[in-house]
């Protein structure tokens, strides 16, 4: 995969399979690209124009703040909803296990140093 980019401010140029790269005949299809989330932010045609497939963040970057905000207050349900039930149930819920409460019940946190 060829991505431009840094987290969500990114383009995915090309990825290939085998020393082929399949993102031309992606563009090329309508219905695969409806399935993708970045085909139903962005659309078929402005993906095409581009010539590869921008991260769906940068949406509010392509259109107007206006539309943007338009567009995800007459969305039938919200972009968290929508990511929970896309995802496998196993990633979808997560739930701590008691060794991982404190003794008040909220969550612990650790820190990421090792050791000294």
């Amino acid at each position: 995969m060829d991505y431009l980019g840094l987290n969500h401010l990114g383009w995915m140029r090309r990825v290939t399979h085998r020393g082929t790269d399949l993102l031309p005949g992606l563009l090329a299809d309508t219905a695969r690209l409806a399935r993708l989330e970045e085909g139903q932010v962005f659309g078929a045609e402005r993906l095409r124009a581009l010539g590869c497939i921008p991260n769906e963040y940068l949406y509010y970057y392509y259109y107007c703040t206006r539309e943007a905000v338009r567009a995800i207050l007459d969305a039938p349900q919200t972009r968290g909803s929508s990511s929970a039930t896309s995802r496998p149930p196993s990633t979808a819920r997560r739930s701590a296990t008691p060794a991982a409460r404190s003794t008040s019940g909220a969550a612990r946190t650790t820190s990421a140093r090792p050791p000294t």
